[in-house]
């Protein structure tokens, strides 16, 4: 009998440790996706701090010597680096709007994930308030600008 009492204390107390391993996993799947939520930014990008990594609304454009993103409701105008496999359906799609409407600069609309990088120290990037790099792009639309819903 005495036997089956200590089994039975080692099973509870074996009960309680998987109990805590579950607990601290879902506490774990909780946190991951509240960061993930947290990567969402409302705001017209000019309170970003380097570092951020956030999910913005804004106009890209893409030209002779010019490679912007500004935010949706913000002046704030970063100089946009990204992998090639990113920035290039942004660039040509910024390039044949342009063609189209036969004048450059034309901004497309997009909602991305960007990273704020410390600013430039040279080149064209330094003449900007700031510098991102794109790091996905959810929606593309060249018919479209930060005034739509």
């Amino acid at each position: 009998m005495n036997c089956i009492i200590k089994n039975k204390a080692a099973w509870l107390g074996s009960l309680k440790n998987i109990t805590i391993l579950y607990f601290f996993l879902f506490i774990s799947a909780c946190t991951n996706t509240a960061l993930e939520h947290e990567d969402i930014y409302a705001g017209g990008g000019s309170e970003l701090k380097v570092g951020d990594i956030v999910i913005l609304d804004g106009l890209y454009t893409w030209g002779h010597e010019v490679v912007s993103f500004e935010p949706c409701g913000s002046n704030v105008q970063y100089w946009a680096t990204g992998e090639t496999t990113i920035t290039k359906p942004l660039n040509e799609a910024s390039f044949n709007k342009s063609a189209a409407r036969k004048s450059p600069y034309q901004p497309i609309f997009i909602r991305a994930k960007i990273k704020v990088l410390p600013p430039a120290q040279e080149g064209f990037a330094e003449s900007y308030d700031g510098l991102i790099e794109i790091l996905d792009v959810k929606k593309l639309l060249t018919d479209k600008d930060c005034d739509f819903k």
